[in-house]
């Protein structure tokens, strides 16, 4: 039996905090035990069953000498950290124990994670980031992000048998943030609208500029053709509504929406972000790239689309392939158990 612990900044959202808790729905079975905790300067509502360890900062000495006496009351064999934040609090009471600690990338913001004893990076270029750092390459496991899967495999049509002459529906998924590219896929739409092919945009999110984009969409006379939905709860209805999902965003650690999108047979129209992981996505194979971030670029890549059905309908096939070979949380699950179990196996 193995036992892990793992721990989270409990007032973390996104992407952060929905992979710490895959962590604890994926990993736990017959051969694997894992203890939940979220660290914070104040006790937040955060994952039923939680512990939560109080702790402002990067060191904060009260809070490690808790994390030591849970450390003695369950001894886990590994620590996994998903923020600098619970490594400092781990990190020193482990080294007393001889309890490795394993860090998890949520971001290029790597230097703290530097004492971490190993590092699970999501792409290659996270990888390179940390190499940068002198951390040691055998001590680093490149694995994607797990990402559950639909309840049921999708039917959805294939885009080739889309219904002629209907409005090619397009979809935004992210928090309305300008690193996101809201504003990107709107102006978008006026490049279409301009070469009279009838769209229309869903945008979904919450976020700093939902009032600016309601103004964008207002002063570019779009509000017939741009919908913003707010915040999604169902991911399945979302993308059964649309038939290609735009990702303009110029920063994503992962890109997890495009790996949703893959699950249910969305096509994803996406940009070389900062951190692409070229190692999971490819152009013309289970995503299209466009050009750049313009909204020109974007606008091509939707023609593109609409010119070359039948080869859409390929990418679609080779990205659901990836997700169930790659990405699926059971598929994932299983190398990270058996990453843990090397490094508990290694001994203390």
């Amino acid at each position: 039996m193995i036992v892990l612990f793992n721990a989270a900044y409990g007032g973390a959202g996104g992407g952060l905090r929905a992979m710490a808790e895959c962590y604890e729905s994926i990993l736990p079975n017959e051969s694997c035990r894992v203890h939940s905790f979220r660290i914070g300067g104040k006790k937040r509502s955060g994952r039923e069953g939680a512990r939560y360890l109080a702790s402002t900062g990067h060191f904060n000495p009260l809070g490690c000498l808790l994390a030591l006496c849970f450390l003695f009351r369950f001894r886990p064999d590994v620590v996994i950290c998903h923020c600098t934040r619970s490594l400092s609090l781990f990190r020193w009471p482990c080294g007393l124990l001889g309890i490795p600690t394993v860090g998890v990338t949520h971001s290029d913001k790597l230097r703290r994670f530097r004492k971490a004893s190993y590092m699970i990076a999501f792409a290659s270029v996270l990888e390179g980031k940390l190499l940068d750092l002198d951390f040691p390459k055998e001590r680093i496991r490149i694995l994607p992000n797990p990402v559950t899967a639909p309840a049921s495999r999708s039917s959805r049509p294939r885009f080739s048998n889309r219904l002629t002459g209907a409005p090619l529906r397009l979809g935004f998924l992210a928090r309305l943030e300008s690193r996101k590219g809201a504003g990107i896929a709107v102006q978008a739409m006026d490049c279409l609208r301009k070469r009279s092919i009838d769209a229309h945009l869903l945008l979904a999110g919450q976020g700093e500029e939902a009032d600016s984009l309601k103004n964008q969409i207002a002063a570019l006379g779009l509000a017939d053709r741009v919908a913003l939905h707010g915040w999604i709860t169902d991911l399945d209805q979302f993308f059964s509504e649309i038939d290609l999902l735009l990702v303009p965003s110029n920063y994503e650690s992962f890109g997890l929406t495009i790996v949703e999108a893959f699950a249910r047979r969305v096509p994803v129209i996406t940009s070389r972000f900062y951190c692409f992981a070229e190692n999971y996505f490819t152009d013309r194979v289970n995503c299209i790239l466009a050009d750049s971030r313009g909204p020109e670029a974007f606008a091509d890549a939707i023609q593109w689309c609409l010119e070359h059905p039948q080869k859409v309908d390929a990418v679609i096939d080779s990205a659901e392939k990836d997700f169930y070979e790659r990405f699926e949380a059971g598929v994932v699950a299983v190398q990270l158990r058996s990453f843990l179990g090397e490094i508990a196996g290694q001994g203390r």
